[in-house]
Parts: structure tokens; sequence; C-alpha cells
């Protein structure tokens, strides 16, 4: 039953006494894998590192290239 929360297979009922522990930092909760809180500050965290790879690809000129003067080795 705790898996089919977790995927969001089945909601417990908002009356329901029943909730289990967040992945992250074990408060109680009703639905998901993590809290509020948890899932916010992941998302910020996320958030901030997929802007710091952007940047370093843009920086770095982020690709490959093939340099068409260079003799092929056969």
């Amino acid at each position: 039953i705790l898996n089919f929360l977790r995927e969001d297979r089945i909601y417990a009922a908002e009356w329901s006494q029943l909730s289990y522990p967040c992945e992250r930092c074990g408060a109680g909760i009703k639905r998901g894998r993590y809290c509020d809180t948890c899932a916010k500050e992941m998302h910020k965290t996320f958030q901030a590192a997929a802007q710091h790879l952007e940047t370093e690809v843009r920086r770095t000129g982020g690709g490959y290239h093939y340099d068409v003067r260079r003799p092929r080795k056969d």
C-alpha cells in the first residue's frame, strides 16, 4: 500500500489518519515521496544546478566540433 501511495497510484483521504514518512526528512505525508518543504528545497537545488550547467556550457562552447582541415588517419 505504501508503494502505491508513493507512486500516486492511490491517495489517502484527507480525513484519514494514514500517513507515512517523507523519504528525505521523515515528516508525515499523505501523498508522494517527499513533503512540500523538501520538494521545494530540492526543486531550488535542481534549478540552481541546471543554471550552473547551462552557464558552464555557454562559457566553454559546450559542444563537439570537427576540424575539417585535419587529414583523416586511415
